[in-house]
């Protein structure tokens, strides 16, 4: 019984489909075999360029002198050269060297400048060349003891932080030595 029905559907469904191409091939109009237009190609030779006439000299000019070529030259020394003023022994380079010579320079900060600047940065210096042996001051210690997950600026950024912290050791890591797993990977819940 099944067989026949399945029989059935097929021979139902090739009718249809034989009925539907021979629609299609009937509303069609005929095919025009396209033709490219004849071309018609004709050399034609065409007629030689007059050459043109040479040219006549330009006349000599009559009587005139030639112009002497203009050359940039400094004057002559009318004088030797002055000898070097003195230098007063406050401005006057030190022949040794080294950081003494900067101080002889008339644009700098000055004697007392120079040295500020020179000097190594103390435990009281507040900046980023602080030596790393002083104790921790006011500001580092607070931002020690300061926890980013409550503070109201970036309390909802945690799990985001979670997250990049785990990718980047991830992609740090040789291998697949630091893989966080699937759920902080896709889900981002580290």
């Amino acid at each position: 019984m099944r067989t026949r029905r399945n029989a059935a559907v097929l021979l139902v469904s090739l009718v249809a489909h034989l009925a539907l191409l021979v629609a299609w091939m009937s509303t069609r109009p005929d095919p025009v075999p396209a033709e490219s237009p004849t071309l018609q190609v004709q050399l034609v030779r065409l007629a030689p360029k007059a050459a043109p006439a040479p040219r006549a000299a330009p006349p000599p000019p009559a009587h005139s002198l030639p112009h002497p070529l203009d050359i940039h030259q400094p004057p002559p020394l009318a004088q030797q050269p002055a000898a070097p003023s003195e230098i007063s022994p406050e401005w006057r380079v030190k022949p040794g060297g080294g950081p003494a010579d900067l101080d002889a320079a008339p644009f700098t900060l000055g004697r007392a400048g120079l040295r500020q600047a020179r000097a190594r940065p103390t435990c009281k210096t507040h900046g980023w060349d602080r030596p790393l042996s002083c104790p921790p001051d006011d500001a580092e210690l607070r931002a020690a003891k300061s926890d980013p997950a409550k503070d109201s600026r970036t309390a909802g950024f945690a799990a985001e932080g979670a997250y990049k912290n785990a990718m980047k050791g991830y992609h740090e890591a040789p291998g697949a030595a630091g893989y966080p797993g699937i759920a902080c990977a896709m889900f981002h819940r580290c």
